[in-house]
């Protein structure tokens, strides 16, 4: 991306699946819970930084600085089973 462009990530989370929830599909729900929350604590604590607005429940777009950091230490943390 250019410099002193912004950028935009559009992130889509597939399709809902319907019946019985798997243990994948339990673990894909842990996995946006958590991305997602990360996203919009970034976006709650620096607002002039970073924006997240949901169009949907499948879809979220992000506009600004991610700390990748703290959005991994979010999602390793669902993953062991963390808050």
């Amino acid at each position: 991306m250019p410099s002193g462009t912004k950028g935009i990530a559009r992130l889509w989370f597939g399709s809902k699946k319907k019946g019985r929830p798997t243990e994948k599909h339990m673990l894909e729900e842990k996995l946006k819970e958590a991305i997602i929350g990360e996203l919009k604590r970034q976006a709650a604590n620096r607002p002039q930084s970073l924006r997240v607005e949901g169009s949907s429940e499948e879809e979220l777009v992000v506009n600004g600085k991610i700390d990748l950091a703290d959005l991994a230490m979010a999602i390793a943390g669902s993953v062991a089973g963390g808050p």
